[in-house]
């Protein structure tokens, strides 16, 4: 398939998707604009600077795939609830930004290089802080209770990832503890709250909640491919940027694999040489020798199947078809 064929197919796919949902995604960011203010007109400015160049917006939009939106009388609670999801992604987003020293993000220059990673932390922190006041006025305790669990687990996540950079032993279950934590966990939660808000089956929930710790399992794992494989002018950001970062990815950790011990310790220094140097033409052609970048595509592959198949056991056939769709998106897309 040619490139503008593959990017018409990831079009037609995403409106697949947006399409029953636009008008509550954008009800959502009139909600953003209403509620998420501040007197202060640095502040103010930074809270416009969301709006920059909007992202994906996967995880609202689960919440409402989830929610069966057309419930009106509590479209209000599942449009706020949405909004809460999105604020605390967009937190850690910022505070990623930060920890990477990172310039850009989708083609735009990130928070820490436009107001400094003090201001930026900060910031980060008023997002969470307006995420949780709007829980608290939803009133829902399971839901809170839930939202909470899985920012804590968001954190550690990420302090795991931090105390693992450069260290070239790290293993794939430390990988997927920390992927399940920084990025499943999140998603997996999008999909249950909106079965928890309009009281669904505990047993739709839990499918739910299983279903979008594959999907975000399989998001993170294409990410990472991504950032070996993909095209910097769409990905908006540099490619490479993890490993250029200290942080080792499943196409890395399956390199090293390949390796006895003894072996092992001279690729360490290669990379870590190279790193340094700002020349990764050796780890591209390791990893292309040992088919790294084909067995982290196959292993976000098989977690979008584990996904799918706990779809089969819904009886909304209408839900399972959305999912379905979103499912296929995360392996096709190309950002």
């Amino acid at each position: 398939m040619n490139l503008a064929k593959q990017q018409e197919n990831q079009s037609n796919l995403l409106d697949k998707i947006i399409s029953p949902i636009k008008s509550s995604l954008d009800q959502m960011e009139s909600r953003f604009k209403e509620y998420v203010v501040s007197e202060n007109p640095v502040i103010q400015e930074m809270i416009d600077y969301v709006f920059a160049k909007k992202g994906k917006r996967l995880r609202p939009a689960l919440v409402f795939i989830s929610a069966n939106i057309n419930q009106d009388s509590k479209s209000q609670n599942i449009i706020d609830l949405a909004l809460c999801i999105e604020l605390i992604h967009i937190a850690t987003l910022v505070h990623d930004d930060v920890n990477d020293k990172s310039d850009l993000r989708r083609g735009i220059e990130t928070y820490n290089k436009k107001w400094g990673s003090t201001a930026s932390v900060l910031f980060g922190d008023f997002l969470f802080a307006r995420a949780f006041v709007i829980l608290s006025q939803l009133g829902n305790l399971t839901i809170i209770q839930n939202l909470s669990k899985t920012t804590s687990e968001i954190c550690e996540g990420e302090i795991m990832q931090n105390f693992l950079k450069t260290d070239y032993e790290i293993t794939i279950d430390q990988y997927s503890q920390i992927i399940r934590y920084k990025t499943a966990s999140l998603i997996a939660e999008s999909c249950r709250i909106g079965a928890i808000i309009t009281d669904q089956s505990v047993k739709v929930q839990d499918a739910l909640y299983r279903f979008g710790l594959n999907l975000g399992m399989a998001f993170q794992i294409y990410d990472d491919y991504l950032d070996f494989k993909g095209d910097q002018s769409k990905l908006g950001k540099p490619v490479l940027n993890d490993i250029m970062n200290g942080y080792i990815t499943l196409p890395m950790i399956h390199l090293f694999n390949q390796f006895s011990n003894g072996e092992r310790e001279k690729v360490y220094e290669l990379i870590e040489k190279d790193r340094k140097a700002n020349n990764l033409d050796h780890i591209k052609s390791l990893l292309k020798e040992y088919q790294c970048l084909e067995y982290s595509l196959n292993m976000a592959n098989d977690y979008i199947y584990k996904a799918i198949d706990i779809l089969d056991d819904m009886e909304n056939d209408e839900l399972r078809q959305s999912l379905r769709q979103v499912a296929n998106f995360i392996i096709q897309r190309d950002y």
